[in-house]
């Protein structure tokens, strides 16, 4: 057996790179930061097993040089090789040529549970993974089967990206029990671990599999023989190691650490102990070659400042998570929270913290929209912004993110604790609330147009906001602190990213902005997200509710109950930033001894929050049904 020590040597760069030398980068990152506990926790811990599951995984992946289908093909003749039956002829494949999505879309349609071609499942559930993915029903079936329920559909990319790939591929392995027929090291043994993978494999297949188990059982038992010569005793890679937080991981593979863990504030000392080993471990100062410890979002609700104060209301179990948003679920909430949506004639922006669009990157030009609520993880597109048209009522919705990604929280937690760090860019999460921006520019002009944070009271001004920012571990809760309003230049801009990137551990690049998907040059949901900016117009506000998928989901089940848009208002109504329903703010105000505007601004959330940590109550900055009734103030 070897245990996580050896695989750390067993499983270098050097190593990797013999196995497969063109490995997809993101891959051979993970491989070698998170394989080695990865194949600790799920015993894939002798030669032989390592050896049979990188024989099956070269197989399936090209030699693993990249974790989905080529569709990209270049003659009309090979088209019609492939799938004569969808080309009969070589004019009938033209138009398919160098065209991946209308290709994947047109061959893979209804077939393995994906919709018509219109629907572009079948590019998007194309073959993808370490074991290879084909079609939206084997995604959901895999998803059920490894324990991670629609995960797997609502975010198809996850099989595609090296860490969590290499998560599910030992997910898959796991609930198949290949490890009991993978410790032979004959031909047969490697047939059979072949009929578990890939039953219907070729002849062809089946030698190709033996050969490459031969080849990689050579190279590793080489090296775990050296290392075993001078194994000695080293500090394990840190329990904050990165990590894919989702269902699988967390009920089968290393346990993360538990809401009372972060939320208790574990003593910095330990924490900081962890952190600097894994950075002496990395001996380098970018966190490219660093392995990043682990940035979690709260498992409990009651442990978020955006979820606490909707965490008693509840959505019906049997849509296990799914609703249907329409534009007057959000004017319903507006009118809950007294937000000002007014800015601008024609559009209301928004943002969704917590919610993915149903396996698919946007939902544009719909009456409504099929959302899931679930819960942000700083490295996967699991928030929404979009834009609602107010004459048609129309939705208009883009995959994004609403939260840091992990490069900027642990570098912010580092500078914090004296730690060695990397960026003097700050590190925050923007609270959830109604918002001003204006139609401008971010990253110094080069990214135009960009919604860009404003004043309330003079649009053409850069606004100042209260953001929550955490020094004493690495998720952002309800005890930590929300800072004093000061100009944060939380913009919203394009992700930078498609896919996971191994330096920022993550799909986008924020320090605390919102971001859609889509690279710099304009490409993807980002080029439709400006498309929208530039009928706004350049230098025009627009109102801006940042809410949660929670939040959404609960109007959604109250109006499907049958209960009336008035009488959900009055159940969810609260006072919170962006709030202007002014005789009560005005009441709040004078309580708190602020400006009494009658608008709820950052001065007046900051004061609340801070009178909330005064009596050691949740501070999440919002005043609810519970803080008028613990106050005694009777506001609302």
């Amino acid at each position: 057996m070897l245990d996580q020590q050896d695989l750390n040597r067993l499983l270098s760069s050097s190593t990797l790179r013999r196995i497969a030398s063109d490995m997809q980068p993101d891959l051979a990152v993970a491989l070698e930061n998170d394989g080695p506990s990865i194949f600790a926790d799920a015993e894939i811990n002798t030669v032989e097993r390592l050896s049979h599951f990188f024989a099956q995984c070269l197989k399936e992946t090209y030699n693993l040089t990249r974790l989905d289908e080529n569709l990209h093909y270049t003659t009309a003749a090979r088209l019609c090789s492939i799938w004569p039956s969808k080309f009969p002829n070589e004019s009938a494949a033209r138009p398919y040529l160098r065209n991946p999505v209308k290709l994947g879309s047109y061959v893979y349609a209804n077939r393995n549970g994906n919709g018509g071609v219109r629907s572009g499942d079948g590019y998007t559930y194309r073959g993808s993974g370490m074991i290879q993915l084909t079609g939206r029903g084997n995604f959901q079936d895999t998803g059920h089967l490894i324990g991670v329920g629609d995960d797997l559909v609502d975010n198809p990319d996850l099989v595609r990206q090296g860490q969590s790939a290499v998560l599910i591929a030992v997910g898959y392995w796991l609930v198949r029990k290949i490890n009991a027929v993978a410790n032979g090291t004959a031909p047969s043994d490697v047939d059979k671990v072949t009929k578990l993978v890939n039953p219907h494999e070729s002849a062809a297949g089946r030698r190709e599999r033996q050969q490459n188990f031969a080849r990689v059982y050579r190279i590793l038992s080489a090296v775990a023989q050296r290392v075993q010569k001078r194994r000695r005793a080293t500090d394990f890679p840190s329990r904050y190691a990165t990590r894919v937080t989702f269902g699988y991981v967390e009920k089968s593979l290393q346990q993360l650490p538990t809401d009372s863990e972060i939320s208790t504030e574990p003593p910095a000392a330990d924490l900081r102990a962890d952190v600097l080993a894994d950075y002496d471990r990395s001996k380098a100062s970018l966190p490219g070659t660093l392995s990043l410890p682990a940035v979690y979002w709260p498992r409990d609700d009651k442990n978020s400042p955006d979820y606490y104060h909707i965490v008693d209301e509840t959505t019906d179990p049997a849509e296990e998570g799914y609703f249907s948003f329409e534009a007057d679920d959000l004017l319903t909430l507006a009118e809950a929270y007294s937000f000002k949506l007014d800015f601008h004639n024609e559009y209301i922006a928004f943002g969704v913290r917590g919610a993915t669009l149903g396996g698919k990157h946007e939902q544009v030009d719909v009456d409504a929209a099929q959302l899931k609520d679930v819960r942000p993880d700083h490295r996967n597109f699991r928030c929404v912004l979009g834009f609602i048209r107010r004459s048609s009522a129309r939705l208009y919705l883009y995959a994004g993110s609403t939260v840091p990604c992990p490069y900027y929280v642990v570098n912010h937690y580092n500078r914090e604790n004296r730690l060695p760090y990397w960026s003097r860019v700050g590190c925050n999460l923007l609270p959830t609330g109604c918002y001003v921006f204006r139609v401008d520019a971010h990253d110094g002009g080069t990214i135009r147009p960009a919604l860009r944070l404003s004043e309330p009271n003079n649009p053409s001004n850069d606004g100042a906001a209260c953001v929550w920012r955490t020094k004493n571990d690495l998720a952002y809760g309800v005890k930590d602190d929300l800072y004093p309003p000061d100009k944060i230049y939380d913009n919203v801009h394009c992700s930078y990213f498609l896919n996971l990137n191994p330096r920022y551990d993550s799909m986008f690049s924020s320090a605390g902005c919102l971001t859609v998907r889509g690279r710099k040059e304009s490409t993807d949901q980002w080029k439709k997200y400006q498309d929208h900016l530039n009928r706004i117009g350049r230098g025009n506000p627009v109102s801006f509710a940042l809410i949660t998928g929670k939040e959404l989901a609960v109007v959604a089940s109250l109006r499907s109950s049958g209960m009336a848009r008035k009488e959900i208002g009055a159940r969810l109504r609260r006072l919170r930033l962006g709030s202007s329903r002014t005789t009560q703010v005005r009441s709040l105000q004078q309580r708190l001894g602020v400006r009494a505007s009658g608008f709820f601004d950052a001065d007046t959330q900051q004061a609340w929050f801070q009178y909330q940590r005064n009596n050691k109550w949740v501070s999440d900055g919002i005043y609810s049904p519970e803080s008028d009734s613990a106050t005694g103030w009777q506001i609302l």
